[in-house]
């Protein structure tokens, strides 16, 4: 706990400062907060081209608990970029 970083935020309890920006500056909704990772390159698109819907998209993950394989599906709604 508190020891994670990046995109995945600091897992420290402390909600107003999940959506950190690599400068350490935190955004104040999850769309800016996601442009601000994003790495320029040729093969992807500038941010800026880039519109976030929210949608439920099934991200499923084969686990293993207690021993027995499992699989584990997102319960919240997550960013697609359009």
């Amino acid at each position: 706990k508190g020891k994670t970083c990046g995109l995945c935020g600091k897992a420290d309890g402390e909600i107003r400062q999940e959506f950190s920006t690599p400068n350490e500056r935190v955004t104040k909704n999850a769309i800016s907060y996601a442009h601000s990772w994003v790495l320029p390159g040729k093969s992807c698109r500038d941010a800026s081209e880039c519109y976030m819907k929210l949608e439920s998209v099934k991200l499923e993950k084969q686990v293993i608990l207690h021993g027995d394989e499992s699989k584990c599906y997102s319960v919240e709604p997550v960013l697609r970029c359009l």
